[in-house]
């Protein structure tokens, strides 16, 4: 039998017959490829009604930048049990916006707090006991190990903490300048240059929360309650002039860090400079944060407003 007589159909239903076993075989081939090659979805703008989960959103998990971060408004299913706290101080956080899609641009500050239940997968940096979100972590350890190649040693001391860890952080600041804020009224008061004795003046206690608010983080209110922040030191007093604070400028933001509170910004962050803190963000926000000179509030803030 040739193959032009085996391709004939013989009658009309052997036709339709051919035809519905073909859009059959078309269609389990095409379900095959679907299953073996599964689609990654594309960058989400902040207008599009549905954010994805991180897992699934970029085939390089590092790679959200500002503008394709969805914020969601729907808080309900969260709780914030210390938003009001301190808020007879002036220091009520609004809850944090946050987006699945743009995990690791999560903006938290004296202004944002972190839901008390927000899940997030922790994970060791190598050989220590201070952990990170994953996908922090492994960013981190590859940092590490680069900055061994130029002799140096990225001694993480502090990543993720509780929210009662940070609470005493925070408490223990308070005390520490309530005490001095006493010690410097016991010793009374001082001649100003015209000569004239200046009265000593007891320091409000919401003046001394607020300044303690510059240094340390209220509960909830720190990268390190989301496990995306990382404090490193070294044997120098100074940080800021250390061998490793120079690395760091130049090479953290090729593996997703920025300088949380950078100099000069103070005013922005509302938080004194600190040399030591390094914040996840992914690498291609990072290089755009390093490139214009932005710190986080100044390059998601802008997207914040969209709700």
């Amino acid at each position: 039998m040739t193959l032009k007589k085996l391709l004939k159909p013989k009658s009309l239903r052997d036709l339709l017959f051919r035809i519905y076993v073909g859009i059959i075989a078309f269609s389990l081939i095409g379900l095959i490829i679907a299953l073996a090659f599964p689609r990654k979805d594309a960058p989400k703008t902040p207008e599009d009604t549905k954010a994805v989960d991180k897992a699934t959103y970029w085939s390089d998990e590092n790679g959200t930048v500002a503008q394709d971060v969805r914020y969601l408004t729907d808080t309900h299913e969260f709780n914030f049990d210390f938003s009001d706290e301190y808020s007879e101080y002036g220091i009520s956080p609004a809850p944090a916006k946050l987006s699945k899609n743009g995990w690791n641009l999560l903006l938290l500050n004296k202004k944002y707090i972190l839901p008390t239940n927000y899940e997030m997968d922790l994970q060791f940096l190598t050989g220590t006991s201070v952990r990170l979100e994953s996908v922090a972590a492994k960013a981190f350890d590859s940092m590490y190990i680069d900055a061994l190649k130029s002799g140096l040693t990225l001694t993480a001391f502090s990543g993720y903490r509780n929210f009662e860890s940070q609470r005493r952080l925070f408490e223990d600041k308070i005390y520490t300048l309530e005490v001095e804020a006493a010690q410097q009224y016991a010793n009374g008061g001082y001649y100003d240059a015209q000569g004239n004795y200046v009265e000593p003046v007891k320091t409000e206690k919401k003046t001394i929360v607020n300044n303690a608010a510059k240094s340390v983080c209220p509960p909830g209110c720190s990268d390190h309650n989301a496990g995306l922040a990382v404090d490193i030191v070294s044997q120098s007093d100074d940080f800021s002039k250390s061998e490793e604070y120079k690395w760091l400028t130049e090479n953290a933001h090729t593996f997703g860090f920025v300088l949380r509170y950078p100099a000069g910004k103070e005013k922005i962050t509302g938080m004194d400079f600190q040399p030591y803190c390094w914040r996840f963000v992914g690498v291609n926000a990072a290089k755009e944060m390093k490139e214009k000179n932005l710190c986080l509030e100044e390059y998601v803030g802008g997207y914040l407003d969209r709700g």
